[in-house]
């Protein structure tokens, strides 16, 4: 079920109520000071920021996100203080979050942090379930929309510093568990601290019975007392502090390869992108691409991956709005129950009857790989673009990776992440991964005056995109194991058809007498979710499994990698809207940050999956056989 939204209301004096939990969000006349004086004193925030060392990540944690003041304080004060290399990671849960509007209102008194607020709003996902990825100036804010219960397990972080913001603990209780202070303690560094505005004895207690060593502070001018905590040192292994890598290579200019690129560029790394052609080679070189969420009916860590996915590159693309029309495979009671599971989206959901028929998606669009590679591409060093360079083989040296080209050109790179489709196979090792490569035609269509009145995508058996420079894209046809890359007649027809049927007087506004068009190939995997994550070391992998006691099952997180190798991969029909998660992930592996989407849906995508899978069911330690 969606979650609810924050249910405020405003008194004359401006405080902001909370009707569902019957407690005050925030009164704006102590506000800024309350962050500063309760949260920041508590976790010595201040000081911290001072002993920063530049590059390293700094990251707080908060319970009971609100209307983000905390954050805002927070956010501000390290603008101002941490070393410009440095990067804030906060990490939030919030039960019921507010809407777009709800958070324009409460934040309009703001003027201080105007900037930062004006980076919120446009950043804000609204009431939908799951994790979400925020991009700010020099900060990642992840939100946990959900129940703290569910949402703690799971989450990995490291957190210098924590901020208890819930609501009373009479009030709501379950933010104040021995269960919560518990998992509070796994997601503090050794040193790191913790501060919360309620001295409550039971919420003492559970956090010393936790492992934190507890004490009570004045709490002057707003609270009489408060909490402030530390993990002790002595009782936890030491966590190393991640170094950058002097350089990252990219393999493959597509939607992965730029989208990570781009990432960690931003993130202060070295990237250097090798191509065997250049952008546009490859299937995500298509005109248009439909960046529209992948609707599930049932709850998943697929659903989960895929939505924190679409909220984070819906803000990324042209929203000029997507209409999921029925299919034979996706009828409307598939569609209707598929929408209200992702969440509202504010508002993102429509079902129409009149003329439309179909689940109306406002926030969905239509992104064009050619401005989004033109705009990577600009923000990147002139000297990080090498192509066209055909990988011979990638080589381990004792500290490096080499990466030769077939005309013994060599780049030395010191992590590398393999974002080059179906050409994974012909390296070490990740020859065996089980990549099936899809053939897809797109047609190229004349638009007409009558059919460039169309404004927004329409979606269904297939998919028809409003005129881009007088042509529309539509498409695709799905070919598995067909490698023939010249264009078909056949293939154009079976495209009419099938816009035919999703939309016919659209289909038959356009000029189709002379289409043409372009072949590109998708790789899925068997269960067609994408390969994003390091690479196992499948020597040390199956040692590894031989080692463990009988009925024992590795954790994905247990496999051996190669150190410093990667992949985002496998990205099928849906790079446009999977590539952003694909780049924040990867990036928080290498920065060991925390990633930004739920632990099952790292791990529904993670490489090490099928080896667990085998492990399961007592197989051979492995990836699975594709048969045609």
């Amino acid at each position: 079920m969606p979650i609810q939204p924050a249910q405020i209301r405003f008194d004359p004096q401006g405080n902001a109520f909370s009707e569902a939990f019957d407690d005050i969000y925030f009164n704006p006349d102590d506000a800024i000071g309350k962050t500063n004086h309760l949260f920041h004193r508590a976790t010595r925030f201040d000081e911290q920021l001072a002993a920063l060392p530049p590059d390293q990540p700094f990251i707080v944690g908060e319970l009971g996100f609100g209307l983000g003041l905390n954050f805002l304080g927070t956010l501000t004060k390290f603008n101002e203080q941490a070393p410009a290399s440095n990067r804030l990671h906060y990490v939030a849960v919030e039960f019921a979050p507010p809407s777009v509007e709800q958070l324009r209102q409460t934040l309009r008194h703001f003027d201080a942090w105007r900037d930062e607020i004006d980076e919120l709003l446009a950043e804000w996902p609204g009431r939908i379930d799951g994790v979400h990825r925020l991009r700010l100036t020099r900060c990642d804010l992840t939100l946990h929309l959900g129940d703290v219960d569910e949402v703690l397990p799971g989450i990995d972080a490291r957190a210098d510093a924590w901020f208890l913001d819930g609501f009373a603990p009479d009030k709501n209780p379950a933010m104040w568990s021995n269960a919560v202070a518990q998992q509070l303690f796994r997601l503090t560094k050794p040193g790191g601290r913790l501060g919360s505005y309620t001295a409550a004895g039971h919420v003492r207690r559970a956090l010393a019975e936790a492992g934190f060593e507890v004490e009570r502070l004045p709490g002057d001018p707003f609270k009489r007392h408060i909490i402030a905590a530390s993990k002790p040192i002595g009782e936890s292994p030491a966590v190393e502090q991640p170094t950058k890598p002097k350089t990252i290579a990219l393999v493959g200019a597509g939607w992965a390869g730029l989208s990570v690129a781009d990432e960690l560029h931003q993130r202060g790394h070295k990237v250097v992108v090798v191509d065997a052609a250049g952008p546009r080679a490859g299937a995500s070189g298509n005109r248009d691409a439909i960046c529209a969420p992948v609707l599930d009916a049932a709850t998943s860590p697929r659903q989960d991956f895929y939505r924190s996915a679409f909220v984070l590159a819906s803000r990324r693309h042209p929203r000029v709005g997507v209409l999921r029309r029925p299919a034979p495979r996706k009828d409307e009671t598939f569609l209707r129950q598929a929408a209200e599971l992702f969440g509202d989206l504010d508002g993102g959901f429509e079902w129409k009857e009149d003329g439309l028929h179909g689940l109306w998606m406002p926030n969905a669009g239509v992104a064009s790989f050619h401005e989004f590679a033109a705009g990577v591409i600009a923000r990147l060093p002139e000297t990080a673009c090498r192509w066209p360079f055909a990988i011979q083989e990638i080589e381990r040296t004792e500290e490096t990776w080499q990466l030769v080209s077939s005309d013994g050109e060599a780049v030395e790179a010191d992590a590398v992440v393999l974002a080059c489709a179906a050409a994974l196979k012909k390296f070490t090792p990740t020859a065996d991964w089980p990549l099936r490569s899809i053939r897809g035609q797109v047609s190229h269509i004349t638009a007409t005056e009558q059919s460039a009145k169309q404004r927004h995508a329409v979606v269904g058996e297939a998919y028809l995109c409003p005129a881009r420079d007088g042509v529309h894209s539509v498409g695709a046809t799905f070919a598995p194991d067909d490698l023939e890359s010249d264009e078909r007649a056949a293939d154009h027809d079976d495209n009419r058809r099938r816009a035919g049927l999703t939309d016919q007087q659209w289909t038959e506004a356009m000029d189709w007498s002379a289409p043409t068009g372009r072949v590109g190939f998708r790789v899925n995997t068997p269960d067609y979710l994408p390969m994003i994550g390091p690479v196992p070391d499948m020597t040390r992998c199956r040692t590894y499994a031989t080692s463990l006691p009988a009925n024992t099952v590795p954790t994905i997180a247990d496999w051996p990698t190669l150190p410093g190798l990667y992949a985002a991969a496998a990205l099928g029909a849906h790079g446009v809207i999977s590539s952003a998660l694909a780049a924040a992930l990867i990036t928080d592996a290498i920065d060991r940050t925390p990633p930004p989407c739920s632990a099952d849906a790292a791990a529904a995508v993670h490489p090490g999956r099928y080896l667990t899978r085998a492990a399961k069911k007592r197989q051979p330690i492995g990836y699975p056989t594709l048969h045609s």
